[in-house]
């Protein structure tokens, strides 16, 4: 990725600072797992990760509609591969998803690994809302990716939930404990 922000003819132009700050620690944040969709544009980097959550390809959807001077790319962290594609083939990738909301039920394709229960705390001395998220396992075999995944399916579902971008989340727990440590510990 950095031989391409880095090359002399880069379409990059100005924010060299989205993928030198913000890609890096998405990156970093994800666990440089699984694939990503990344837009390159004259101002500016976009990187999402593929396939968790409708909510993140709406978000990678607004980037590609901003400007059509931009070149695409699929990333594949665990082959370490960067591939230009097309809107067109981005867009087609963006329509599938590894793992789907229903009815409370989180599913990777076709298998139940988890029930999702979203609260959210009540305005309380100027504060916003904040996301409660709270997950039980269907699986003992959850793996690394699949605990990320839950991470930002939560994020999403707050968002869904409280229908504003600006909502945060105060915590996810799964099978009571802190999903973030669980992440932590399997990463380490």
């Amino acid at each position: 990725m950095s031989q391409i922000i880095d090359a002399p003819d880069s379409r990059l132009q100005h924010y060299r600072r989205d993928f030198y700050e913000y890609d890096r620690a998405y990156l970093e944040r994800t666990c440089a797992s699984g694939t990503y969709g990344w837009i390159v544009r004259d101002s500016g980097t976009h990187l999402v990760q593929l396939g968790r959550h409708p909510k993140m390809h709406e978000e990678l959807a607004a980037a590609l509609d901003i400007t059509t001077n931009l070149d695409c790319y699929i990333v594949d962290a665990r082959l370490a591969t960067v591939t230009q594609v097309d809107v067109a083939r981005l867009r087609e990738r963006m329509g599938q998803l590894q793992y789907t909301v229903i009815n409370g039920n989180v599913l990777r394709g076709e298998i139940r690994i988890a029930s999702l229960d979203v609260e959210l705390t009540p305005w309380s001395h100027g504060e916003s809302p904040k996301g409660i998220v709270c997950l039980q396992s269907a699986s003992s075999t959850l793996s690394a990716d699949d605990l990320l995944a839950l991470a930002q399916i939560a994020e999403c579902e707050v968002v869904r939930k409280s229908q504003s971008l600006f909502t945060g989340t105060r915590s996810i727990t799964l099978d009571g404990n802190d999903l973030h440590e669980l992440i932590a510990q399997s990463a380490g």
